[in-house]
């Protein structure tokens, strides 16, 4: 078994790799050699983009036992930028201090990352023989609508899997479900004129704030709720238009940020979207309007009597507490790509960290992440059926 010196270290060692939306390929090159001094070369490295420094890692265990059971585990190498804020601990050092380790991704999500390794590691020391698979898959890129994950789930490495953890930050509790994302961009395009003589000039925001409001009294997102995810929400974020305060502007573009529940499809929300544009191009003259889909990830919901789901469940209360009962993950993971190669395969979202994440001082408790290695040797243990030699 890993001793706790150990996985401690290697977290530290990990959160000191500045693999901000980039440059997993260092911490890639990082976990293989940990794999390879313990003896296990049985692992894949996909180039996701090799300009950029950007891979992506595949490790998978085999018993001799003939089984169809394929246990996955998956996490993130990238993490956000530290912000502008000023850090009470440098955020690329792995500090230890009052039982918690500071830094950038030191909750989301390289402790994870590390857990999962970690007990990838305890399994292959063990020498005890299981039934089935046992898969890691690191991947590039979840901060950035999951391309990383896109990627494997297109090239098959995910068709085998039959259970999923996502070991994304959750204090530990089990997640069997998280809402959808939909981020759409907007464009209008008009007519640049002189400020003094508008009238002869197209105005794109104009326009725009048209469709907004337009938009907006077509669907209101908080009559879409969930018993577990709670509320559909709808955010603008981005909004650019305009280059000077004389010029009427030929262009503007927003950005929004959906999150969703199971009774408000993307299908509908994207119909309404033309349906809208429809009827503006009817009514208002030169009106000219496009979009984009920056991210559509569907709902995953496992449903909370799964016997999966309630086999982490028993991992979680036999070395943690007891939760209340089913959860649902506010945010989107991994879990939505990997899902998309089996619309039933079972997953939840469990792993070390509070709700810190890319939050200015971000850190993990020591007792959190060594939790979840406990609490992820127990999962392998009784769904790959690991027995005394």
């Amino acid at each position: 078994m890993v001793t706790e010196t150990q996985s401690l270290m290697w977290l530290k060692e990990i959160i000191q790799i500045r693999s901000v939306l980039g440059n997993e390929k260092e911490v890639v090159d990082y976990l293989k050699g940990i794999l390879e001094s313990e003896g296990i070369t049985t692992y894949e490295e996909v180039v996701l983009d090799a300009e950029n420094n950007r891979s992506q890692l595949v490790v998978t265990l085999k018993d001799e036992k003939e089984s169809d059971k394929v246990l996955g585990f998956t996490g993130h190498l990238d993490v956000v930028p530290v912000g502008d804020e000023a850090w009470e601990y440098d955020p690329f050092s792995g500090y230890e201090t009052d039982g918690k380790i500071y830094g950038r991704g030191s909750t989301d999500m390289k402790s994870g990352v590390m857990a999962i390794l970690v007990s990838l590691i305890n399994l292959k020391q063990s020498g005890k023989p299981f039934s089935g698979t046992l898969k890691l898959l690191f991947t590039a890129g979840e901060e950035s609508a999951g391309i990383g994950a896109e990627q494997l789930v297109n090239q098959g490495y995910a068709n085998d899997l039959t259970a999923l953890v996502t070991a994304e930050p959750a204090l530990n509790y089990v997640f069997n479900a998280e809402k959808g994302a939909l981020w759409i961009e907007c464009r209008t395009t008009g007519k640049t004129a002189h400020g003094s003589t508008p009238e002869e000039g197209v105005n794109a925001i104009d326009h725009m704030l048209a469709f907004i409001q337009r938009f907006r009294e077509r669907i209101d997102f908080s009559q879409y709720t969930d018993e577990l995810l709670g509320t559909a929400t709808c955010s603008l974020n981005v909004l650019q238009g305009g280059d000077a305060t004389n010029v009427v502007p030929d262009s503007c573009i927003v950005q929004f940020d959906m999150r969703t529940v199971p009774t408000l499809e993307h299908s509908f929300i994207l119909e309404t979207i033309r349906e809208i544009s429809t009827e503006l191009e009817s009514e208002i003259e030169e009106f000219k309007f496009t979009y984009n889909i920056l991210t559509n990830l569907s709902v995953v919901n496992t449903p909370f009597e799964d016997a999966f789901v309630q086999l982490v469940l028993k991992a979680r209360t036999d070395i943690a507490a007891e939760q209340p009962g089913p959860l649902g993950y506010s945010g989107y993971t991994d879990a939505a790509q990997f899902i998309k190669t089996n619309p039933s395969l079972p997953i939840v979202i469990s792993g070390p960290g509070s709700f810190v994440s890319h939050q200015t001082n971000e850190y993990v408790a020591i007792n959190d992440y060594l939790n979840a290695i406990r609490i992820y040797d127990r999962i392998i243990n009784d769904y790959l059926e690991v027995t005394d030699n």
